[in-house]
């Protein structure tokens, strides 16, 4: 599933923002989050993002609290040369991975008026949140998320499991 970010309500002038901590498909974005329309932004460039503009960690669920995979998201910084930082994936509030970033933004009076997207790419395939520790503001769009895939390993284990329960229960038939 691909959020776009384009489908949340958005109001206020002269950028239109939506309210803090929105829902997008499905997900529930942390309250230092908003969704922005871009176009009404001078030099931001066109499109809908989602934005951490009061800072802080973003934090990224699904709204129910189910398990889900979070691919990729295109990134770039906002009012800001380039930023930094983590994505860490958790389950049940238990790091299982993490990735650093370093992603560009608008180069304030230079020869970069807009910055161009990057795609950051962790793959996190079995996550209950997802924790985005930025050095600066953030823009994310085109995030793609789904449901959680578990892990080749755990199958990999019930499958030897399922056989050697067979092995045991085998009966021996004599002549």
């Amino acid at each position: 599933m691909l959020l776009t970010y384009d489908d949340i309500p958005l109001s206020g002038g002269p950028a239109l923002v939506s309210a803090p901590g929105f829902i997008e498909q499905g997900f529930q974005f942390s309250l230092n989050m908003v969704a922005i329309d871009l176009s009404t932004v001078s030099g931001a460039g066109t499109g809908f993002a989602a934005l951490n503009d009061y800072n802080g960690p973003i934090t990224i669920t699904e709204a129910n609290g189910s398990a889900f995979s979070f691919t990729n998201t295109m990134m770039k910084g906002w009012n800001t040369q380039t930023t930094g930082g983590t994505i860490t994936g958790y389950m049940n509030g238990q790091p299982i991975g993490s990735m650093d970033f370093a992603v560009l933004g608008p180069d304030a009076g230079g020869g970069r008026p807009i910055a161009y997207w990057s795609m950051i790419s962790p793959d996190f395939s079995y996550v209950t949140s997802i924790v985005i520790n930025g050095t600066a503001p953030l823009l994310l769009t085109s995030t793609q998320v789904g449901p959680a895939v578990s892990e080749p390993a755990t199958a990999v284990l019930l499958a030897i499991g399922l056989l050697a329960a067979m092995w045991f229960n085998r009966r021996v038939v004599w002549p």
